[in-house]
């Protein structure tokens, strides 16, 4: 089996940055507390905790702001 690897296109690079944007743009929730962390980096804070399916799960919120646009 062989794997053809190439550079990535301009296309499919402006849909990971719109897909990470969103990401960021939207109230993330994590049950992870490195996750916490990185939110935090980007200006998130925590608003709340609550139990989802028995496991801890951090709310998060920031002020919304404009995005650059790709």
């Amino acid at each position: 089996m062989s794997v053809e690897l190439r550079p990535l296109r301009r296309d499919e690079l402006t849909l990971d940055a719109g897909i990470a944007a969103r990401a960021l743009r939207d109230d993330p929730k994590t049950d992870k507390p490195e996750n916490v962390a990185f939110y935090r980096k980007f200006d998130f804070t925590v608003v709340g905790e609550a139990a989802v399916l028995g496991t801890a799960t951090w709310l998060m919120y920031r002020e919304p702001r404009a995005l650059p646009i790709p």
